[in-house]
């Protein structure tokens, strides 16, 4: 789904992706686009708390990266 809209939908790298995103009908790109938006701020919601755990590691010494 991500890779049809993007490289289909978006960027058209793929010519066979953006024939088939050209073929949905409007419900069915906006229904993808929502879910793939989904998937988006999902993910960097997942980052953040990572993000925020590495940092409680490295404040507390729990984690070195030299």
């Amino acid at each position: 789904m991500f890779d049809l809209m993007v490289n289909g939908g978006r960027f058209h790298f793929d010519a066979a992706l953006a024939a088939t995103w050209d073929a949905l009908d409007p419900m069915s790109r906006g229904l993808m686009q929502a879910e793939v938006h989904r998937l988006v701020v999902n993910s960097v919601r997942i980052t953040h708390a990572e993000r925020n755990l590495i940092r409680k590691a490295l404040a507390d010494a729990l984690l070195d990266l030299s």
